[in-house]
Protein backbone atom coordinates (compact mmCIF):
# COMPACT_ATOMS: atom_id res chain seq x y z
CA UNK A 1 0.00 0.00 0.00
CA UNK A 2 2.62 2.54 0.72
CA UNK A 3 4.58 1.51 -2.61
CA UNK A 4 1.42 2.27 -4.50
CA UNK A 5 0.41 5.28 -2.78
CA UNK A 6 3.99 7.08 -3.24
CA UNK A 7 3.54 5.99 -6.65
CA UNK A 8 0.48 7.43 -6.86
CA UNK A 9 1.44 10.66 -5.81
CA UNK A 10 4.34 11.23 -7.70
CA UNK A 11 2.46 9.90 -10.88
CA UNK A 12 0.17 12.82 -10.17
CA UNK A 13 2.81 15.42 -9.22
CA UNK A 14 4.68 14.62 -12.91
CA UNK A 15 1.67 14.59 -14.91
CA UNK A 16 0.69 17.71 -14.65
CA UNK A 17 4.09 18.82 -15.28
CA UNK A 18 4.58 16.57 -18.10
CA UNK A 19 1.55 18.25 -20.22
CA UNK A 20 2.77 21.46 -19.60
CA UNK A 21 5.98 21.14 -20.92
CA UNK A 22 4.56 19.05 -24.00
CA UNK A 23 0.94 20.68 -25.03
CA UNK A 24 0.59 24.04 -26.96
CA UNK A 25 -0.75 27.24 -24.29
CA UNK A 26 -3.83 26.81 -25.61
CA UNK A 27 -4.82 23.50 -24.75
CA UNK A 28 -2.67 23.22 -21.55
CA UNK A 29 -5.85 23.97 -18.93
CA UNK A 30 -8.27 21.54 -20.65
CA UNK A 31 -5.55 18.38 -21.24
CA UNK A 32 -4.72 19.39 -17.44
CA UNK A 33 -8.15 19.24 -16.26
CA UNK A 34 -8.63 15.97 -18.13
CA UNK A 35 -6.00 14.76 -16.20
CA UNK A 36 -7.48 15.00 -12.79
CA UNK A 37 -10.86 14.01 -14.18
CA UNK A 38 -9.37 10.60 -14.99
CA UNK A 39 -7.76 10.30 -11.70
CA UNK A 40 -11.26 10.85 -10.24
CA UNK A 41 -12.79 8.10 -12.35
CA UNK A 42 -10.13 6.25 -11.94
CA UNK A 43 -10.86 6.23 -8.00
CA UNK A 44 -14.70 5.99 -8.20
CA UNK A 45 -13.68 2.84 -10.74
CA UNK A 46 -11.83 1.47 -8.10
CA UNK A 47 -14.77 1.87 -4.66
CA UNK A 48 -17.01 0.72 -7.47
CA UNK A 49 -15.08 -2.63 -8.23
CA UNK A 50 -14.33 -3.08 -4.39
CA UNK A 51 -18.10 -3.09 -4.13
CA UNK A 52 -18.53 -5.71 -6.90
CA UNK A 53 -16.28 -7.94 -5.32
CA UNK A 54 -17.20 -7.65 -1.66
CA UNK A 55 -19.02 -11.02 -1.85
CA UNK A 56 -15.41 -12.75 -2.65
CA UNK A 57 -14.10 -14.89 -0.20
CA UNK A 58 -11.81 -12.66 1.92
CA UNK A 59 -9.01 -14.62 1.25
CA UNK A 60 -9.60 -14.19 -2.66
CA UNK A 61 -11.37 -10.59 -2.82
CA UNK A 62 -7.77 -9.01 -1.84
CA UNK A 63 -5.89 -11.14 -4.54
CA UNK A 64 -8.21 -9.86 -7.13
CA UNK A 65 -8.37 -6.44 -5.95
CA UNK A 66 -5.00 -5.96 -5.98
CA UNK A 67 -4.29 -7.84 -9.64
CA UNK A 68 -6.79 -5.93 -11.27
CA UNK A 69 -4.99 -2.58 -9.64
CA UNK A 70 -1.88 -3.21 -10.80
CA UNK A 71 -1.68 -5.12 -14.11
CA UNK A 72 -4.42 -2.82 -15.82
CA UNK A 73 -2.42 0.41 -14.80
CA UNK A 74 1.18 -1.15 -15.20
CA UNK A 75 -0.10 -2.26 -19.01
CA UNK A 76 -1.00 1.32 -19.59
CA UNK A 77 2.06 2.73 -18.44
CA UNK A 78 4.02 0.63 -20.68
CA UNK A 79 2.44 1.02 -23.59
CA UNK A 80 2.19 5.11 -22.84
CA UNK A 81 5.81 4.60 -22.52
CA UNK A 82 6.19 3.09 -26.12
CA UNK A 83 4.49 6.27 -27.68
CA UNK A 84 4.60 9.36 -25.31
CA UNK A 85 8.36 11.68 -26.57
CA UNK A 86 10.33 12.50 -23.96
CA UNK A 87 9.94 16.10 -22.46
CA UNK A 88 11.00 19.08 -24.81
CA UNK A 89 12.60 21.02 -21.67
CA UNK A 90 14.41 18.18 -20.56
CA UNK A 91 16.08 17.51 -23.95
CA UNK A 92 16.70 21.08 -23.94
CA UNK A 93 18.54 20.76 -20.44
CA UNK A 94 20.86 17.60 -21.71
CA UNK A 95 21.73 19.65 -24.83
CA UNK A 96 19.13 17.65 -27.37
CA UNK A 97 17.58 20.64 -28.55
CA UNK A 98 17.06 19.82 -32.12
CA UNK A 99 15.15 16.79 -31.03
CA UNK A 100 13.19 18.97 -28.61
CA UNK A 101 12.23 21.35 -31.56
CA UNK A 102 11.09 18.30 -33.25
CA UNK A 103 8.74 16.71 -30.57
CA UNK A 104 7.52 20.70 -30.38
CA UNK A 105 6.33 20.27 -33.98
CA UNK A 106 4.49 16.78 -33.53
CA UNK A 107 2.80 18.74 -30.67
CA UNK A 108 2.06 21.81 -31.51
CA UNK A 109 0.10 23.20 -34.38
CA UNK A 110 1.50 23.73 -37.95
CA UNK A 111 2.81 27.35 -38.12
CA UNK A 112 3.53 27.86 -34.69
CA UNK A 113 7.14 29.77 -34.21
CA UNK A 114 9.20 26.92 -32.67
CA UNK A 115 12.06 29.44 -32.73
CA UNK A 116 9.82 31.31 -29.66
CA UNK A 117 8.97 28.04 -28.11
CA UNK A 118 12.51 26.93 -28.08
CA UNK A 119 14.01 30.41 -26.49
CA UNK A 120 11.62 30.51 -24.13
CA UNK A 121 12.56 26.85 -22.89
CA UNK A 122 16.27 27.82 -23.24
CA UNK A 123 15.68 31.14 -20.76
CA UNK A 124 14.10 29.28 -18.36
CA UNK A 125 16.92 26.57 -18.03
CA UNK A 126 19.19 29.60 -17.95
CA UNK A 127 16.83 31.54 -15.25
CA UNK A 128 16.76 27.93 -13.44
CA UNK A 129 20.89 27.53 -13.72
CA UNK A 130 21.14 31.05 -11.87
CA UNK A 131 18.92 30.58 -9.57
CA UNK A 132 20.77 27.12 -8.36
CA UNK A 133 17.14 25.64 -9.14
CA UNK A 134 17.88 21.75 -9.62
CA UNK A 135 15.89 20.06 -12.57
CA UNK A 136 14.71 16.56 -12.92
Amino acid sequence: RLLVGLSVGIGMSIDPMYIAETAPASHRGQLTTWSEISTNVGITLGFFFNWMLKDLPPDVNWRVMLWSGTFLPATLIILAICFMPESPRWLAINGRSAEAETILRRTHPEGTDMNNIMAAIEEEIRQDEDHGKVAW
